[in-house]
């Protein structure tokens, strides 16, 4: 049975006619001729049956206690994984997970159509106006560190990059390989994830320097850059092309450095070049980034308790095993 059942009201109409006909004839007679109580009395019968009107839940997802998140494709290995170890000590909570990208779940969570909004961004500024026009009290917790790893081809004989040169690549204002090092050749292939994406929202923000305001501000990116449905398929364009460039959660690269080469990255010319690693997500690589669950603060008690759940100890050694980095050390 749900954990928690629709809200309603009880009451009983009480109309006017019985509340009279219960009355000898000299008190009815007395109520019909006051200006006062007559009229008190019509609308207190009014005010009865209004009061027997069902008062229900207008919000669908405490219809049932089952969990459903929608969001990140990053966070998708550990939202797998959370759900089952979760429903496996919780039979009687199921979980729902949808992978989309970071925007389309914090949409859902706007519209109520899922209870938890994975992210690998924290909100835009329209986001967070439209989660205060819908009232919704937001709850951010977050249940993982991450970091974004620059892959190339195997093939390309470069190592490392600064930051201002990536800006320069994926902007489009520098387009063959031979403007960034004089031993390469051939031109840049820019591969990106598409704009709605987490990690294309982070990219932007702390790469090329531009802030949204909303999912649907263009993003500043080279006119010839490919735009990637996925990391899987980004990690396919790549290992394709040996001109080719990308970006892609650090646990993505991790699991695929025999098709694709991790680059160094510098923030400055004169810093030195960091690789990401779990130990550098920790402290000094330039591209690291929580990972996000938003909820309501007055959801029903399964959602919070899946949350607590991905935060608890077990839930961080999922962390640590998928090739995150844990809140728990």
């Amino acid at each position: 049975m749900p954990s928690e059942s629709l809200e309603r009201r009880a009451c009983v109409a009480f109309p006017l006619g019985v509340l009279l006909s219960s009355m000898n004839l000299n008190s009815q007679k007395m109520i019909r001729r006051n200006p006062v109580i007559g009229p008190m009395l019509v609308a207190l019968a009014f005010l009865s049956l209004g009061g027997c009107v069902k008062q229900e839940s207008t919000d669908p997802r405490n219809l049932t206690p089952m969990v459903s998140i929608e969001g990140s494709d990053t966070m998708k290995p550990l939202l797998d994984e959370w759900s089952k170890q979760f429903m496996a000590e919780h039979t009687d909570i199921p979980v729902s997970v949808t992978i989309v990208d970071s925007g389309a779940g914090v949409k859902a969570l706007v519209d109520k159509s899922t209870d938890i909004a994975a992210s690998s961004r924290d909100l835009t500024t329209e986001e967070n106006e439209a989660v205060h026009k819908k009232g919704i009290h937001l709850v951010r917790r977050i249940v993982a560190l991450d970091s974004i790893a620059i892959i190339v081809n195997p093939a390309l004989e470069l190592n490392e990059i600064a930051m201002v040169d990536l800006r320069k690549v994926f902007t489009g204002a520098t387009t063959k390989w031979s403007d960034l090092n004089s031993k390469l050749s051939g031109p840049i292939t820019v591969c990106v994830r598409e704009e709605d994406s987490g990690t294309s929202r982070y990219f932007n923000d702390h790469v090329l320097h531009s802030v949204p305001t909303s999912p649907q501000t263009q993003i500043n990116y080279a006119k010839t850059a490919k735009v990637i449905p996925s990391n899987d398929t980004l990690l396919q364009t790549v290992a394709a092309d040996k001109g080719a460039i990308g970006f892609i959660p650090l646990s993505n690269a991790a699991d695929n450095l025999k098709t694709v080469k991790m680059l160094k990255v510098k923030l400055t010319d004169k810093a030195d070049a960091v690789m990401p690693t779990l130990e550098s997500t920790q402290d000094d690589y330039s591209l690291s980034r929580p990972l996000y669950m938003f909820f309501d603060s007055r959801s029903k008690p399964s959602t919070r308790k899946f949350v607590d759940f991905c935060s608890s100890l077990k839930g961080q050694e999922i962390v640590k095993a998928h090739g995150f980095v844990s809140l728990k050390n």
